[in-house]
């Protein structure tokens, strides 16, 4: 039963609109949300990868391929940081409180040094 044929007033009875016509409009609405933000996603992951991959050096060491960033003159820093981010994260704060008046080198995580494609395997990285 609907408003109108309860007697409501000023109701009107929708021709031709059924639940599941309501439903479908629904999932094809999630749908194409979906894919818009999963494109946004990919486009920003992308543009992520290509920032942090093509300004590092790589430097061989009893441990493994180290890789890191740098830049400023003057006295060496090298700065270092909690959890999370690698030497980008580095790089960020290296030019938030020490600008180009030292010189900073801010290396990867481990992790990273696997990812960006170095000979050192995960597993062996973090062991």
């Amino acid at each position: 039963m609907d408003a109108a044929h309860l007697g409501l007033p000023g109701a009107q009875v929708a021709k031709g609109i059924t639940l599941s016509g309501v439903l479908r409009w629904a999932a094809t609405g999630l749908v194409i949300t979906a894919v818009l933000f999963a494109a946004a996603f990919l486009r920003d992951i992308n543009r992520a990868y290509d920032r942090i991959g093509a300004k590092g050096s790589v430097i061989p060491s009893a441990f493994g391929d180290i890789e890191f960033t740098e830049g400023g003159e003057g006295v060496d820093v090298l700065v270092i940081h909690g959890s999370g981010g690698g030497d980008d994260q580095g790089e960020l704060i290296a030019q938030a409180l020490l600008g180009e008046e030292f010189h900073w080198i801010t290396p990867s995580r481990c992790l990273r040094v696997a990812w960006t494609g170095t000979d050192r395997a995960l597993l062996e990285c973090v062991a």
